[in-house]
């Protein structure tokens, strides 16, 4: 369920921002980044051939630019209604097409 005065994040892993996502504050876009399923699917993928993700990497969430918050709108609207936490992409994955 979307939280009542939801705000748009950024993820960056290692400094380099990875995806946009909406959160109903500061404490609860800092609690993504200790989400089990978000750090396995940050493993799994690549961009570029390189993982998302390492065991070393260093996570961070930061309020998203426009940009970054008009790419996670266009990901958002495309997402599977069910899906319980939409994410948008801020760069290519291998295998997909980027969706912004």
């Amino acid at each position: 369920m979307k939280a009542p005065f939801s705000r748009v994040f950024t993820l960056e892993v290692d400094e380099r921002p990875i995806l946009a996502f909406e959160a109903g504050g500061n404490r609860k876009a800092q609690q993504v980044c200790n989400e089990s399923w978000l750090l396995d699917d940050l493993s799994l993928l690549r961009s570029g051939g390189v993982s998302l993700r390492t065991a070393q990497s260093k996570l961070s969430v930061w309020p998203a630019t426009l940009e970054e918050a008009v790419a996670f709108g266009l990901a958002a609207k495309n997402d599977n209604p069910s899906d319980d936490m939409p994410l948008g992409y801020l760069i290519d994955l291998d295998g997909q097409e980027h969706r912004s």
